[in-house]
């Protein structure tokens, strides 16, 4: 990887030529406006293979397509205060995730936009109780593939004022 002026890096994929890739720090504000949620602290993980979202509660029905849909309770935070947000967004089915521990479990997913600074694309994203974590989001490695390289030692480089 080598630097470049404006803050990208270069990188070489495998069987490609030299790309820049713009940087991204080890958290970043990201929104996701399929959700109408804007401004949300993530976690950005090479760690972790998908990106997952804080829900207090969800449920399932079947939608006006005959499909299954998700029914989120998404606490957001604003000026001190946790609000919950209703959601209701078209399943993607059921993924078996291992956390950290080795534990593997089945959880609910979905595909959204996300946005990162000026770039928005759609992700895969399972639900979980992050209410333990510092950020709500976690942003995997598929989901950035191929779009950024992450600086482990710094914060918020796509994010409005970031350091």
């Amino acid at each position: 990887m080598k630097s470049t002026a404006d803050g990208s890096a270069t990188a070489r994929r495998p069987g490609s030529r030299r790309t820049a890739l713009p940087l991204l720090g080890w958290r970043e504000r990201v929104s996701l406006p399929d959700l109408g949620l804007r401004n949300l602290k993530a976690k950005v993980d090479t760690g972790a293979r998908t990106s997952s979202l804080h829900v207090s509660s969800v449920t399932t029905f079947r939608g006006p397509d005959r499909a299954t849909w998700l029914r989120l309770m998404i606490p957001v935070r604003r000026a001190g205060r946790v609000r919950l947000r209703r959601v209701e967004i078209r399943s993607a089915g059921l993924r078996r995730v291992k956390s950290s521990t080795g534990h593997g479990e089945l959880r609910h997913s979905f595909r959204a936009r996300l946005t990162i600074g000026k770039s928005t694309w759609k992700i895969e994203i399972t639900l979980s109780d992050r209410s333990e974590m510092r950020f709500p989001m976690l942003i995997g490695r598929t989901a950035i593939r191929g779009r950024y390289l992450v600086h482990s030692g710094r914060s918020y480089l796509q994010s409005k004022g970031g350091t």
